[in-house]
C-alpha cells in the first residue's frame, strides 16, 4: 500500500482582503472570468486589407458591420474582408483621411472626426455628408480638427475641434458654437481644445477645454439657462468635486454617473451624482506591477455594461459590472491600445497602433478554466473525464488526476507513486466499494480509498495475471453491474462480479470462443444488455451477446466500406443504434439491419479525426475532434460545430462525457477543463446576417434598394453580398436562386452576375450558410428590366391592330380576285356555250340537211353518204368540245375541215381551199379554245367568196408559231367587206365575231383581243380579206 502525495490547489497569499475579493469574483463574475481569463488574441494588419495599422476608434452599426477609423482611412469590416474608404475629390467622400473618432447617430448613420472635417455617413446608402469649418487659412486645420464627440438626448451632435465646441443638427447645420480663444491666441496658438464630451442626465453636456501647454478645465453646458460654464463656477453642482480630479477623460454610464481614473492614487473614481458621493477604489492588477502614469489614462464603455481602462504606455483591463478592487488582469501590455469594443456577438476586439486584435475566447455558454501542473514538466496533458458524486475527475499523463466541483473551482491535485516513483496515469475509474475507487492505470488495475488517500495494487482472487502486468485500458460497468476492463498488449477483456467477487477472462489468443479482436480498448452496452467493443488496430467490431456468453466479429461492411478506422469512442443511445466515434470519421451503425453509414468532414463535421462521443438528455450527440466540437442532431441529420480557435481555448478535445445531475456537458483539452448547458450553448449561437454590399448595372455603381427599375440597353447585373460573421466568416458558402427556382450554390464566392438579361420581372434571392450549419435570413432584391419603346403594350397594340387591318385588307383582295377569276371562267363558259352555239348555226344545219336531202334524191348516193359522215363527224367533235375549254391544235384543225369541207360541197366547189400549219405546231400538245377562228372562216366563204360571180375563190389559212403566241391568218378573195355591210346577215355574223373576240380576249388574259381585220384592193377594188388572230401558247 502506498500513501498518495496531495497537491493542493496554492491560492496567492495577498493577506485575507484580497483572498475574500478573489472569492467574490468567481462568485459574480463567472462569465467575465470565462471571457477573460481564457483571452488569447489574434492580429488582423495592413497584410488583411486595413487602410493603415493606427486604429482610433471601433463601432458595430445595426447591421452587424464593424466600422474602424484609422489614420488613413475609414474600413468596414465583416469578418471576412475590409471594405476601405478614402478622401478624394469628388463629393461623396470623407473630408479628410486621417480620423479621430467616430460614433453611431442612430440606425443608419456614423458621425466621424477627421483632422479636416466632420462627417455623417450613411452606412445603408453609403453616403457622405459633411461639415467644414470655414476659417482664415492659417486656422483652417485646427478649426477642422474633430476629435471629441458625443450625441445628446435630442440627437444633437456635440463636437469639438482643437479650438472650438459645436452643437450640429442632423443636418449638420451648426446650432451652437462655443470657442476656446480669444483674437490674441492666433498669434500665440495656445488655445483650447475639447478633449472629451460627455452627455449627464437632464441633457448636462460635460467637456474638457484644455490648452495645449496646461492641465485642462471642465465646462458644463445647461440647457435650460443654455450656457457654457467652468463646473467650479457651479458651487451647488453635484459633480462639481470632479474638477479637482486631475484627469482628461471619463466614463458617464447610464445612471449619470462619472468614472475617471486618477493616476496619483492609481485609483478609480466614480462620482455619483444622485447622492452627491464621490467613491475611489484602488486598482490591482494581477499579471503586473503596472500603474497609473498620467492624466491620458482613459476609461470607456465596451459593451454590456463592461468597461475598459486604457493605459497610455500600452496594454488594458476589462472592468466587470460590479467592480469592487478585485485584481485586474492586463492585456496586451507591449501593444499602445486606441480602443476596445465588444460586439453584439460577444467577440472582443482591441484597436491599436499595430492594427486590429480579437481577443479569441471561448463561445457564449461555455466555460473554460487552464489547470496549471505542479509538477517540473512541460509535456504533460489530460487524459479521462470521469464524475465521482459531485466531483468532477480528471485524469493526466503524467501527472496524476485533478478534482473539481462542477462549478469549476479546484479541490484536489493527486500523483499517485509507484514502486519505482514513476507517475501513474489511470485512464478510467469505477467506483466498487463506499469511498474505494476502482483505477485502471498503465501499470495495473489499483484501488485508492478516497478518505484515507492511499492506493494499492488490486488484489481479488482469481484475477487474471495479465491485470498486473499490462495497461487496463478501461473500467466499463454493464446494466447487470459487471465492471469490464480492456488489457491491453492484446490480452483481451475481463470483468467482476461484484456480487460474487469473481473474475471471468476473454484473452484473445485461446481457442474456443476468444475474443476476435487484440483487448477492447472502448466498450458500449445495447438495448438488449449487449455489448460491443472496439480498439483502434482498426480491425472491426467485437459483438458480445450474453445468453450465449459468445462474440462476434463484424468486419465486413466495416472493411469494405469504412477503410479500416480506429475506433476511438463508442456510444449505444436509446435508438438501436451503435455510434463510433474513428480516426476516419463518425459511423453509425443500425443494430437490426447491420447496416453501416458514415460521416466526415465533408458532412459538416469541423475534422474527420474524432475522439470522444457523448449523449444529452434530448438525444443529442456531442462529439470530440481534432479541431472542436460538433453538435449532431439525429432528426435533422445535421451538424452544429464549435470549433478552435472561436469557441474552444484549444483544438483537440480529449474526452467528453454528460453529468445528468447538472445538465451540462465537461469536455477537456490538453491543458483546459471546460463546461457548458447544452440548450444554452445552442440558443446563444450568433444569427447569421447576409447582406447585399454592392450593386451594379453595367459597369455603375448603384446604392442597394429593395427593386430597380433599368431601361434593357442596361441589362448586365452584378450583386456583391456578404455573411457577417465573426467567427469563420471565409468559411460562409452562398447560394442565389431567381424567380424561385432551384437554389444554386457558389461557394465562398460573395458576387453573381448576371449577362444580358432580357426585359422582364425577375426576384433574385440570396442565402448563406457558416461552416457550422447555421443558415443566414434570406435576401431578395427586384429587378426590372423595361422593354425597348418597341416592344412596349401600346405598340404591340398598334403592332397588332395595323397587321390584322394589312392582313383583312390583303385576304379581301384575294376574295375579290377569286370572284373575278370565278366570274371571268363563268363567262368564258358562258362565252364558249354561245359560240357552241353560234357554231351551231340553225341556218348552216338546215342548208346541211338540205343538201343531203337533194343528193339523195337526185339518187347520188356516193356523195349523199360522204357528206352525212362528215357532217355527222363534225357534230360529234362539237359536241365534244363542248366538255372541254381546250383541245389540241390538231383536233381543232381536224374540226374546221370538216367544217369547210362541208361549205365546200354545200356551194358546190365554187372556192378552194389550202390550209398550212407547222408541223412542230401539231406534232406537240399545243391547246387552243375550240373552233376559235371558226367565225372568222365562215365569214370568209359565206361573205367574200360565196358572193363571188364565178368560181374562182380562194381561201388560205396558215397555222404559224410566232414566240409566245400561235398566228392563225386567214386569206380570201372575196368580195369583201364593203359587200358585206349590205347583207341581211350582218347581225349574226357580228354577234359569231364577237363571241370569237371575247373568247381570244379571255384565253390571252387582255383587255382587247388580239386580232385585226385587212382589207385587200386591187386596182381600186375590194380583192378580199386576211384576218390575223394570236393566241398564247399556254
Amino acid at each position: 500500500m502506498h500513501k498518495a502525495v496531495i497537491y493542493r490547489k496554492r491560492i496567492p497569499l495577498y493577506g485575507m482582503y484580497r483572498y475574500c475579493l478573489f472569492i467574490i469574483t468567481l462568485l459574480y463574475a463567472q462569465t467575465l472570468q470565462a471571457q477573460t481569463d481564457s483571452l488569447r488574441f489574434s492580429r488582423l494588419g495592413m497584410e488583411d486589407g486595413l487602410p493603415d495599422a493606427a486604429i482610433t476608434a471601433i463601432v458595430q452599426d445595426a447591421e452587424g458591420f464593424l466600422w474602424l477609423s484609422t489614420t488613413n482611412g475609414l474600413s468596414r469590416y465583416d469578418g471576412t474582408t475590409f471594405r476601405n474608404f478614402f478622401h478624394d475629390s469628388s463629393k461623396n467622400s470623407l473630408p479628410g483621411n486621417h480620423i479621430q473618432n467616430i460614433m453611431n447617430y442612430d440606425a443608419d448613420h456614423l458621425v466621424i472626426a477627421t483632422t479636416s472635417g466632420l462627417s455623417l455617413l450613411n452606412t445603408r446608402t453609403l453616403q457622405f455628408r459633411n461639415f467644414l469649418v470655414n476659417s482664415k487659412p492659417f486656422m483652417f486645420s485646427r478649426d477642422n480638427n474633430f476629435r471629441a464627440l458625443a450625441i445628446d438626448e435630442n440627437k444633437n451632435i456635440w463636437a469639438g475641434t482643437r479650438t472650438t465646441l459645436y452643437c450640429l443638427n442632423a443636418e449638420l447645420k451648426a446650432l451652437k458654437t462655443f470657442r476656446g480663444y480669444s483674437e490674441k491666441d492666433y498669434n500665440r496658438l495656445r488655445m483650447n481644445y475639447v478633449s472629451d464630451i460627455g452627455v449627464l442626465q437632464g441633457n448636462e453636456i460635460l467637456a474638457c477645454l484644455q490648452r495645449e501647454d496646461e492641465t485642462g478645465e471642465l465646462y458644463l453646458y445647461d440647457p435650460q439657462k443654455d450656457s457654457l460654464q467652468k463646473i467650479q463656477q457651479l458651487p451647488h453642482h453635484p459633480l462639481r468635486a470632479l474638477n479637482n480630479a486631475i484627469s482628461t477623460y471619463w466614463n458617464i454610464d447610464e445612471k449619470g454617473g462619472v468614472r475617471i481614473v486618477q493616476f496619483l492614487t492609481d485609483s478609480l473614481i466614480y462620482f455619483n451624482p444622485l447622492n452627491q458621493t464621490r467613491q475611489a477604489t484602488r486598482l490591482i492588477f494581477s499579471n503586473s506591477s503596472r500603474r497609473i502614469e498620467s492624466t491620458m489614462t482613459r476609461i470607456i464603455n465596451v459593451g454590456d455594461q463592461l468597461r475598459a481602462i486604457i493605459f497610455q504606455s500600452g496594454g488594458f483591463v476589462l472592468l466587470p459590472p460590479s467592480f469592487t478592487g478585485q485584481p485586474l488582469h492586463a492585456y496586451l501590455p507591449e501593444i499602445s491600445i486606441t480602443a476596445v469594443k465588444k460586439d453584439k456577438d460577444g467577440n472582443l476586439w482591441v484597436g491599436s497602433t499595430n492594427g486590429l486584435y480579437k481577443a479569441v475566447g471561448t463561445a457564449k455558454g461555455i466555460r473554460s478554466v487552464a489547470i496549471n501542473c505542479d509538477i517540473d514538466t512541460t509535456d504533460w496533458a489530460l487524459e479521462k473525464i470521469s464524475f465521482v458524486n459531485d466531483t468532477v475527475w480528471l485524469s493526466s499523463t503524467p501527472s496524476g488526476f485533478f478534482l473539481f466541483s462542477k462549478d469549476l473551482n479546484m479541490l484536489d491535485h493527486v500523483i499517485l507513486k509507484g514502486r519505482a516513483y514513476e507517475n501513474i496515469t489511470w485512464y478510467a475509474l469505477q467506483s466498487n466499494a463506499r469511498d474505494t475507487l476502482w483505477l485502471s492505470t498503465q501499470s495495473g488495475m489499483r484501488w485508492y480509498h478516497q478518505a484515507t488517500r492511499t492506493f494499492g495494487m488490486l488484489k481479488e482472487k482469481g484475477k487474471p495475471d495479465a491485470m498486473d502486468r499490462h495497461p487496463i485500458l478501461n473500467a466499463f460497468k454493464d446494466s447487470k453491474g459487471l465492471i469490464w476492463m480492456g488489457i491491453g498488449f492484446g490480452n483481451g477483456v475481463a470483468n467482476y462480479d461484484p456480487a460474487n467477487r469473481t473474475f471471468s477472462h476473454y484473452p484473445s489468443k485461446e481457442s474456443g470462443n476468444p475474443l476476435p479482436i487484440r483487448h477492447a480498448y472502448v466498450i458500449a452496452e445495447d438495448n438488449e444488455s449487449n455489448l460491443w467493443m472496439g480498439n483502434v488496430d482498426g480491425v472491426g467490431l467485437a459483438y458480445w451477446k450474453r445468453n450465449t456468453n459468445t462474440f462476434e466479429l463484424i468486419p465486413q461492411d466495416y472493411y469494405s466500406t469504412f477503410d479500416n478506422a480506429a475506433i476511438f469512442a463508442l456510444l449505444c443511445n436509446r435508438r438501436p443504434t451503435l455510434w463510433a466515434a474513428t480516426g476516419n470519421g463518425l459511423f453509425r451503425f443500425h443494430i437490426p439491419t447491420r447496416r453501416f453509414s458514415k460521416y466526415t468532414a465533408a458532412d459538416g463535421l469541423p475534422s474527420s479525426s474524432l475522439t470522444t462521443i457523448t449523449e444529452d438528455n434530448k438525444g443529442r450527440l456531442w462529439i470530440g475532434t481534432s479541431n472542436g466540437i460538433s453538435c449532431f442532431l439525429p432528426e435533422e441529420n445535421k451538424f452544429m460545430n464549435f470549433m478552435y480557435p472561436i469557441a474552444l481555448p484549444e483544438p483537440k478535445v480529449a474526452n467528453m462525457a454528460y453529468d445528468s445531475s447538472s445538465g451540462k456537458i465537461f469536455f477537456i483539452t490538453q491543458h483546459y477543463l471546460s463546461c457548458f448547458n447544452p440548450d444554452t450553448l445552442l440558443a446563444s449561437r450568433p444569427v447569421l446576417s447576409l447582406k447585399i454590399t454592392d450593386v451594379r448595372i453595367g459597369n455603375t455603381p448603384w446604392p442597394v434598394q429593395a427593386s430597380y427599375r433599368i431601361p434593357y440597353t442596361q441589362n448586365d447585373i452584378n450583386l456583391g453580398f456578404t455573411a457577417i460573421n465573426f467567427s469563420d466568416g471565409r468559411l460562409n458558402r452562398y447560394f442565389y436562386r431567381i424567380d424561385d427556382k432551384k437554389w444554386i450554390p457558389v461557394g465562398n464566392q460573395r458576387q453573381v452576375s448576371f449577362l444580358n438579361l432580357p426585359p422582364g420581372e425577375y426576384a433574385i434571392a440570396i442565402k448563406a450558410v457558416n461552416n457550422s450549419g447555421i443558415w443566414s435570413n434570406e435576401t431578395s432584391i427586384h429587378f426590372t428590366i423595361l422593354h425597348p419603346w418597341w416592344k412596349k403594350w401600346w405598340v404591340l397594340t398598334v403592332a397588332i391592330l395595323l397587321a390584322a387591318a394589312i392582313i383583312t385588307w390583303l385576304v379581301k383582295r384575294q376574295i375579290r380576285g377569286i370572284r373575278n377569276v370565278a366570274g371571268l371562267k363563268q363567262k368564258m363558259a358562258e362565252t364558249e356555250m354561245q359560240a357552241l352555239r353560234a357554231q351551231m348555226n340553225p341556218h348552216f344545219i338546215f342548208n346541211c340537211i338540205n343538201s343531203i336531202d337533194g343528193l339523195i334524191q337526185s339518187n347520188d348516193k356516193y356523195h349523199a353518204t360522204v357528206y352525212l359522215n362528215k357532217f355527222a363527224k363534225l357534230l360529234r367533235n362539237i359536241l365534244d368540245s363542248s366538255r372541254q375549254n381546250t383541245v389540241t391544235l390538231a383536233k381543232d384543225l381536224e374540226t374546221l375541215q370538216l367544217y369547210i369541207d362541208l361549205e365546200q360541197l354545200r356551194n358546190e366547189n365554187k372556192f378552194t381551199v389550202q390550209i398550212e400549219a407547222d408541223e412542230s405546231l401539231l406534232q406537240d400538245d399545243y391547246k387552243v379554245p375550240p373552233l376559235i377562228v371558226q367565225p372568222y372562216v365562215e365569214n370568209a366563204i359565206i361573205h367574200g367568196l360565196k358572193n363571188r360571180p364565178d368560181n374562182e375563190g380562194r381561201l388560205f389559212i396558215r397555222i404559224s408559231h410566232r414566240q409566245e403566241h400561235i398566228e392563225y391568218l386567214i386569206e380570201d378573195n372575196g368580195v369583201g367587206r364593203d359587200a358585206f355591210k349590205s347583207s341581211s346577215r350582218k347581225q349574226d355574223n357580228s354577234y359569231g365575231m364577237q363571241m370569237s373576240r371575247d373568247r381570244i380576249r379571255f384565253f390571252n388574259n387582255e383587255e382587247n383581243a388580239s386580232v385585226s381585220v385587212t382589207d385587200l384592193k386591187k386596182g381600186g377594188k375590194a380583192a378580199g380579206t386576211i384576218v390575223k388572230v394570236l393566241l398564247k401558247i399556254q
